[in-house]
């Protein structure tokens, strides 16, 4: 959607519009791969895009796209962005949502991208 490419750019000013104009923050990607509006901020490290988005009712634990997706926290995991996982946890990221795969699948996604500050932060949330 307009939307997510526009959050993928960090395109805050496009964002304002596109929501001023009723697009819809949750917007599931248009296929089974891609990802909300939220989950490709995170992915690309926009925090202040992020945080637009929160502000307008993006879901914190939105269910990942079907092909190797992931939910914002889990993207914030994988790319080593412990800015980003803080903002989540502070709007309401809960590890356990998504069938309670949203730590186990974060855990690993950080592991995997040799990324230890994330690996331990996850593990830190999680006890």
């Amino acid at each position: 959607t307009p939307l997510q490419a526009a959050a993928a750019q960090g395109a805050n000013n496009i964002i304002r519009y596109l929501i001023q104009e009723g697009a819809d923050v949750d917007e599931p990607p248009a296929s089974r791969a891609g990802g909300t509006a939220l989950q490709l901020a995170t992915m690309e490290g926009y925090t202040c895009t992020a945080l637009l988005l929160l502000e307008h009712g993006a879901d914190v634990n939105a269910a990942p796209s079907l092909l190797e997706g992931r939910t914002a926290f889990g993207a914030a995991a994988d790319n080593g962005r412990i800015e980003m996982m803080l903002l989540l946890v502070q709007n309401g990221v809960d590890l356990l949502s998504n069938d309670g795969t949203q730590y186990t699948r974060a855990l690993d996604f950080a592991e995997k991208a040799g990324q230890i500050a994330a690996r331990d932060l996850v593990q830190q949330l999680y006890e």
